[in-house]
């Protein structure tokens, strides 16, 4: 089994956009920025020859010598690209062609003329013989190599169009032909497909960091100048985190039975504690003594344990622990002597063993929880500094490197004896070392001398043997790195020479069948294999091909192995290693289109099982195309609903009417949080939370008194720009971003009982807001948090003045009895349907955002 290394990989992106001439390359200077907005290519680099000067023209990724991949384009004329600030352009037929060098990799953008371009994607796939297979799984596209290890990976292609709303591509992949297709329907162009290819490179340099495997799979990392990042091991790809609040590099981290990382000190020596509970960060009570280069582990009772360290100047030999239920520290008793860069383990019996330090310390002592006293052991064969102590499964200790030879010792907690025990090849400090689940200890990187070249080379210690035998190299010489155990995998990241500290190497043990948990050092003895977890979810299995001994989801489409995926009209069986379900944009029965507004049954996104019939106003203001469709865009005001005025150059129509969204959806009104059971009253209904983030509402029609995030291009409470300006509006991801064409600058509003105006949207970025079109419900009210009419009625309320309700038909009827109760024109409604101020929250749904735009 090999290293993981740094994937160098190009970045590939599909532009499918704005209409230009054929034979034309596209004019930056008057597309620039928006290509440079949208695709992220403000950070090219100048052209090269990994650029390539042709469309036929393969990209290479280059993972190493015998594992390479090689995407080639089909159904693309042979152009020859022209150079232009920085990028290389391309013009054929029926799309053009942008390529940029970036940081790592290569982005390639198509530019479809109109809605007549491609809809379906296809690249040939070629690998090298490092490359042992290729499959979709989750959408996503995967190069593995023959441990098992993703090398190289696309997530799933997303696109999204003019408005913001968002998609995902299917992926499909036979006999190395990937093909990709995007539904088009409802969208407006540009739509931008985005089957990104991602590489094992961390965001930034990480080095003398703390390193924690959390519950999730995923590495927390935090270190040198504030930086932290979320490492999955799985692939070796890792996001930024929020910073820190301060440096920890040489500090100390730790796992805590709530799942959450506790990291302290650290910098040049400060007494700062942080805990990452697996999204963000938080500031609790900190040490009572700066510390950099110190010692922590969790104690049997849940407490931390600190000792030794440096406050900065002077060596320490005080120790402390942190309760987290009471978030205090207590003041322990000290160590007999400053442990500044020593090593701790834990043993069998919960205490814990604590040796060396700076300058080369054969003293050793051992913490005793239970009476917080420290005993002395019997002094360690070889004085080290810089080094690893690893507990073997048979409750003995081994001490290895950070010494001026390569002599390892193991110490015996019963007989407080050390022993000399076989070398590695080499003396090594700075090393790092852990056990792996089959009980064997695994040494990587260091130097031969403090300060000197970093080692690419590991070994792994047999303790049954007692020697050391060569394994694989990783890819980068590695000191000062941090190893994390996930499961059976042996995670280093970063370290202090070069490439290295933006590197990660993933180490996959040979796998090791059973019969039993007894002969298993993970305790868990599944599908006939040692596996690092319990494996019980469903889709999983611990016996997959080139899988063996690690916990992993069968292949999509495959059957689950527990049997507990069950598939129905809206269910996927298994992906990602789950069952999947259709999302909730996906029709699963039969559709009707009327007035402007379609009408279809859709998956819930969380069964199998078909959900109830919804109502969206058409994309833009358009008109239907069927009785079951809308059109997918305006060429004359005959295409828009409403008397609405077609913009044919952007498909969409500006002040359009379309008949407001009638709804039936149980809400109660309220004025007051008195009238609220839950004790909210939002933007006129009762809501099951405060609902006071940005971009969400609690006003939707398709779902009101319940906080729902706003779609793309929909801002009801104005969150991102002032009433009735194109500048800015909210994205699918729940954040601001500018305004495009096709964005709701105004909501559809009641002006009356039964009088009201419709939604208006941008004809473009920055331009003014079209003037509403006027609406009647009559004979229903129009219902003022939603701005939409009832289509039905339970009170006389829910009727226009001049109608009262017939409680048998439950349909509002013209009344002599003059006015109907009103209530300013607000009524509570059973049922559900979408309005023309939340028209694109289906359509958002359908994918998430990868890139947050600039918001105006």
């Amino acid at each position: 089994m090999t290293f993981g290394r740094k994937l160098v990989a190009p970045s590939l992106f599909l532009f499918v956009g704005c209409g230009q001439p054929p034979g034309e390359a596209p004019p930056l200077a008057g597309r620039e920025s928006a290509l440079r907005a949208r695709a992220h290519v403000a950070d090219a680099l100048p052209l090269d020859e990994t650029v390539p000067r042709r469309t036929t023209t393969p990209l290479r990724i280059a993972h190493s010598a015998d594992a390479w991949l090689e995407i080639e384009a089909l159904d693309v004329p042979d152009v020859a690209g022209k150079d232009a600030e920085g990028l290389r352009t391309f013009a054929t037929p029926s799309f053009d062609l942008v390529l940029a060098r970036v940081e790592g990799g290569l982005e390639e953008l198509r530019v479809v003329h109109d809605a007549s371009g491609p809809r379906v994607f296809r690249y040939r796939l070629r690998h090298g013989p490092g490359i042992a297979a290729l499959r979709v799984r989750a959408g996503a596209i995967e190069a593995l190599d023959r441990a098992g290890l993703v090398r190289v990976r696309a997530a799933q292609p997303l696109a999204w169009d003019a408005r913001g709303v968002e998609r995902a591509l299917d992926a499909e992949l036979h006999d190395g032909i990937l093909t990709l297709t995007l539904d088009v329907t409802g969208l407006s162009h540009p739509i931008v497909v985005d089957p990104k290819w991602t590489t094992g490179t961390l965001p930034s340099s990480f080095y003398n960091h703390v390193a924690v495997a959390l519950p999730s799979g995923k590495v927390l990392l935090a270190g040198p100048l504030k930086k932290a990042a979320l490492l999955d091991p799985t692939d070796g790809t890792a996001v930024p985190l929020p910073d820190t609040t301060a440096d920890h590099a040489d500090g100390a981290a730790v796992l805590l039975a709530t799942g959450q990382a506790l990291v302290t000190g650290g910098g040049t020596g400060h007494a700062t504690t942080e805990l990452f509970d697996g999204k963000a960060w938080k500031s609790v009570a900190s040490m009572k003594q700066a510390r950099r280069r110190h010692l922590a582990t969790v104690l049997g009772d849940g407490r931390v344990l600190v000792v030794g360290g440096q406050d900065g100047t002077t060596s320490l030999s005080s120790a402390e622990a942190y309760d987290r239920a009471t978030d205090t520290w207590t003041t322990l008793a000290a160590a007999s002597v400053a442990h500044d860069q020593g090593a701790l383990a834990v043993l069998k019996d919960g205490r814990v063993l604590v040796t060396g330090g700076i300058g080369g310390l054969t003293v050793g002592e051992i913490f005793d929880p239970k009476t917080s006293t420290w005993t002395k052991t019997a002094p360690a064969p070889t004085a080290r500094t810089r080094f690893s102590l690893v507990t073997l499964l048979d409750g003995k200790v081994l001490a290895v490197g950070g010494a001026t030879t390569a002599a390892t010792d193991v110490y015996e907690p019963l007989t407080d004896k050390w022993s000399t025990t076989g070398a590695p090849s080499a003396a090594r400090i700075d090393a790092q070392a852990a056990r792996l689940p089959d009980g064997k200890v695994l040494l990587s990187g260091g130097t031969l001398l403090a300060g000197g070249t970093a080692l690419t080379t590991a070994e792994l210690y047999d303790p049954k043997t007692g020697t050391f035998s060569d394994a694989p190299p990783m890819s980068k010489g590695r000191a000062g790195h941090r190893v994390a155990m996930v499961g059976a995998r042996y995670v280093a990241s970063g370290g202090t020479t070069g490439t290295a500290a933006n590197n990660v190497d993933v180490f996959l043990p040979d796998p090791a069948k059973c019969t039993t948990k007894d002969e298993c050092g993970s305790g868990q003895c599944v599908d006939g294999y040692c596996c690092d977890t319990a494996c019980t979810g469903s889709c999983t299995a611990c016996n997959l091909p080139g899988l063996e001994g690690i916990c992993s989801g069968v292949a999509d489409g495959a059957a689950d192995p527990k049997g507990t995926c069950t598939k129905g009209a809206c269910g996927l069986g298994c992906r990602g290693g789950a069952c999947a379900y259709e999302p909730d944009t996906k029709v699963c029965g039969a559709a009707t289109c009327k007035d402007g507004v379609r009408t279809a049954a859709r998956c819930s996104g969380t069964s199998a099982t078909c959900g109830a019939a919804i109502a969206e106003v058409c994309p833009g203001g358009v008109a239907c195309a069927d009785a079951t469709s809308c059109r997918s865009k305006c060429v004359s005001d005959s295409d828009c609903e409403g008397g609405g005025a077609c913009n044919a150059t952007l498909g969409t129509c500006s002040g359009a009417k379309g008949k407001p969204l009638v709804t039936s959806k149980d809400f109660v009104r309220c004025k007051d949080k008195s009238e609220c059971a839950s004790g909210f009253c939002v933007e006129g209904v009762c809501c099951d939370q405060a609902c006071d983030k940005p971009c969400h509402s609690c006003a939707l029609l398709a779902n009101p008194g319940h906080c729902t995030k706003e779609g793309a291009g929909v801002d009801l409470k104005g969150d991102c720009s002032s009433a009735g300006a194109c500048t800015g509006t909210c994205g699918a991801d729940g954040a601001c971003v500018g305004a495009v064409a096709g964005s709701m600058c105004a909501r559809s509003t009641c002006t009356g009982p039964s009088q009201g105006t419709g939604a208006t949207y941008c004809a473009a970025a920055g331009a003014p807001c079209p003037a509403a079109v006027p609406f009647d419900c009559a004979p229903y009210a129009c219902v003022a948090s939603l701005g939409a009419c009832k289509d039905s009625c339970s009170t006389s309320a829910d009727c226009a003045l001049g109608h009262a309700c017939d409680g048998t038909s439950r349909v509002c009827v013209p009344s002599g009895a003059g006015p109907a109760e009103s209530d300013g024109g607000c009524a509570t409604s059973p049922g559900s349907t979408r309005g023309g101020a939340v028209a694109l929250l289906a359509l958002a749904a359908l994918g998430r955002v990868r890139r947050r735009r600039p918001r105006a």
